[in-house]
């Protein structure tokens, strides 16, 4: 019922009970959507949160995955490289060993559950991702040590090697010789007991004669009572000389190797016939030179 001031009349409006109770049933279902729509608004607004969180996080992850791809890249080369040096080791000590690789054990482990579900949230990953961190740490410090062991093995047995390349091992040329030729005896011209430094080879003229180690040849020419004579320096202090040569192959200055052919035999100087005077010397101390023959 409505009143008008003007004519103070009454205007009845009469509602029936159904429209009443479909205007009562659309306002509460209106009501109810707009909860329903407030509420899944906010869960879908949370979800994008949440999905952009993640999708940071895995860029995170990722990112991190890179970094561990690259030092496990780095680190496989410096084993490969320590493996090759390895291997150059046993070679110059000739030693067999086991030739399996360098391998890295105990790092990590699964991250899929047998369902195939992720079993690492954020705190699990960053435990995972920090204990990778501190494996490869201690790889690497493990690596740089044992890399400066095997460099300063190498060098020391490169040394050696270089050594041993160096001392005379062979006799210099084919030919008779006798093994009590250094030391004192008869001069073979004047019959006096004197001091021979070095062996004599005896063979016919023209015989080849070879560097018996590494070496650079410091002295080519005439000496005297030795002819046309060469003298190479191996290093260490030790020194080969040659004597009574018909001709000689090299000159000052070359480097020559363990059986490079340096000289031809001959009867310069003072002698009596065809042969090679061959002398060692350790600090300009004449040495036997038989002991330093290993053929």
């Amino acid at each position: 019922m409505i009143v008008t001031d003007g004519a103070e009349s009454l205007s009845r409006f009469k509602i029936s009970s159904i429209s009443l109770n479909i205007m009562i049933f659309l306002f509460i279902a209106s009501f109810i959507l707009s909860g329903v729509l407030a509420v899944s608004y906010v869960k879908m607004h949370m979800e994008s949160k949440k999905l952009a969180y993640l999708e940071e996080e895995t860029e995170v992850q990722e990112r991190q995955i890179k970094e561990f791809e690259s030092t496990f890249a780095d680190l496989s080369t410096r084993l490969n490289g320590l493996k090759a040096l390895n291997d150059k080791l046993c070679d110059m000590a000739d030693v067999k060993v086991y030739s399996g690789g360098y391998e890295m054990f105990g790092i990590g482990g699964p991250l899929v559950d047998e369902e195939g579900e992720s079993k690492t949230d954020k705190d699990d990953f960053g435990s995972f991702t920090d204990k990778i961190s501190n494996d490869i740490d201690r790889l690497q410090k493990k690596s740089e040590t044992q890399g400066k062991s095997l460099q300063e093995l190498y060098s020391f047995l490169e040394g050696q090697q270089n050594r041993l390349d160096s001392t005379p091992s062979i006799l210099p040329t084919r030919g008779i010789y006798n093994v009590k030729g250094f030391g004192f005896r008869k001069d073979p011209i004047t019959g006096k007991l004197r001091m021979h430094n070095g062996v004599d080879i005896i063979n016919k003229a023209g015989t080849p004669i070879f560097a018996p180690a590494v070496g650079v040849v410091s002295f080519t020419g005439i000496r005297t009572g030795y002819g046309k004579y060469v003298i190479i320096d191996h290093g260490y202090g030790i020194s080969t000389g040659y004597g009574h040569l018909e001709n000689i192959l090299v000159d000052e200055g070359d480097r020559v190797k363990r059986g490079q052919k340096i000289a031809l035999m001959g009867n310069t100087g003072r002698s009596i016939g065809t042969h090679l005077h061959y002398e060692v010397r350790i600090n300009d101390v004449p040495i036997n030179p038989l002991l330093f023959v290993l053929n």
